[in-house]
């Protein structure tokens, strides 16, 4: 006779999957009125939707981005070893803007 598994708990998740995600953008250049223009971004969100939807993050105009790693993934022998990586989730919503 099988046991029944109980579903994991919500509190056992990762902290990233606990809450819903938001889009990272980048704001690029004028560093001095980002302060401002997050203001006025969020304050237009809490009226249209009610919630902050968007993180925003400031760069200057000399960022660079990194060229993407594709390790080894064009090999002909190339397997995936899971569904999603380790961090993912964290490193979209958190360190990598998808918007510039």
């Amino acid at each position: 006779r099988a046991l029944a598994r109980a579903a994991p708990a919500m509190e056992d998740a990762p902290a990233e999957l606990q809450a819903p995600p938001l889009l990272l953008a980048g704001l690029v250049g004028a560093t001095q009125i980002h302060p401002t223009l997050v203001e006025a971004l969020h304050d237009s969100a809490m009226e249209a939707a009610g919630h902050r939807r968007v993180k925003y993050t400031s760069f200057s105009y000399d960022m660079r981005i990194p060229p993407c790693k594709r390790g080894g993934k064009d090999s002909p022998t190339y397997r995936i070893v899971g569904i999603v990586k380790r961090r993912w989730l964290e490193k979209m919503c958190s360190t990598i803007p998808a918007v510039l």
